[in-house]
């Protein structure tokens, strides 16, 4: 029996599994996200999916292709966080995918025949796309109520924090927040927050100043030293001054982090739970770990 794939709806289907699938990678792993990485990682992934009308390659060419793919993918769609995380990231999504495939199998096998085509480990199920979006939203639901069963509630995490501002030694209480990742684009340092009002007493007049300008409008000039980067935070996405800063170190317990130089972006208000000074995203609490 010759089974008809029509691309439009292979592709477009696809492209719709995919956004939700690296949606739910993202929740799992505690990952940063862009709307435009996830449309293009999403298409990427679409896209893979031809695979199933090339030609048969060796069953170790295809294991290595839907491996590398996943990483491809996922490469694309997260902000670089060295190796592992992108292994971690790309287990889950290859993980998901599977058990998304064996979702639709259960739901399609209803006496049918002819239901399903493989090749080079693609699979194309000949059903409607009610019953794709169907096993889709099934498979994120069994995510949701798994991260609500063996996801614990997040707790606050405490970082002990000195930093060298223009040779004015600073020590904060940092807020641990593992949804937030930021990196500075000039230099590709990652970056700490600290809030203007709990560091007021600490920081030197002029920066104290320049930032304060900028919360009331006016743009910080290059004389200042300081620079404006974008970040997203639990509280949401914002566009902050932010400065170079020498000597951070960050301890939590037993365990100790250390920068000679670091970009410190500076928020208004303080960070809460707890009405912290600072806050440090999962790149340096991983390094706590």
């Amino acid at each position: 029996m010759t089974t008809v794939i029509y691309l439009d709806v292979l592709l477009g289907i696809n492209l719709l599994i995919a956004w939700c699938l690296l949606r739910a990678t993202g929740w799992l792993t505690s990952s940063p996200f862009c709307r435009v990485r996830l449309c293009i990682a999403s298409i990427l992934a679409s896209l893979s999916t031809l695979t199933l009308l090339a030609p048969t390659m060796s069953p170790i060419m295809q294991i290595l292709s839907k491996l590398g793919g996943a990483i491809c993918i996922v490469a694309a769609a997260f902000p670089h966080c060295g190796p592992k995380m992108l292994l971690k990231r790309a287990m889950w999504y290859f993980f998901m995918n599977v058990m998304l495939a064996g979702v639709v199998l259960c739901v399609a096998w209803s006496g049918q025949t002819g239901i399903m085509e493989t090749n080079n480990l693609s699979v194309y199920f000949n059903i409607s796309p009610q019953v794709l979006v169907f096993s889709v939203l099934s498979v994120w639901l069994v995510i949701k109520i798994a991260e609500l069963i063996f996801v614990p509630p997040l707790q606050e995490i405490s970082v002990e924090m000195q930093i060298n501002v223009q040779n004015k030694k600073i020590c904060l209480q940092a807020l641990g927040d593992t949804g937030c990742r930021i990196q500075d684009p000039l230099t590709g340092q990652k970056v700490v927050l600290i809030s203007l009002q709990g560091t007021k007493e600490f920081l030197p007049q002029s920066i104290f100043c320049a930032a304060s300008d900028y919360f009331l409008g006016k743009i910080p000039t290059p004389e200042s030293g300081m620079r404006l980067i974008s970040c997203s935070t639990a509280s949401g996405k914002m566009v902050v001054p932010a400065f170079s800063a020498q000597q951070l170190v960050l301890k939590q317990g037993k365990h100790i982090a250390k920068a000679e130089t670091v970009t410190l972006g500076i928020t208004k208000e303080c960070f809460q739970p707890g009405g912290h000074s600072a806050l440090v995203g999962a790149d340096w609490l991983e390094q706590l770990a």
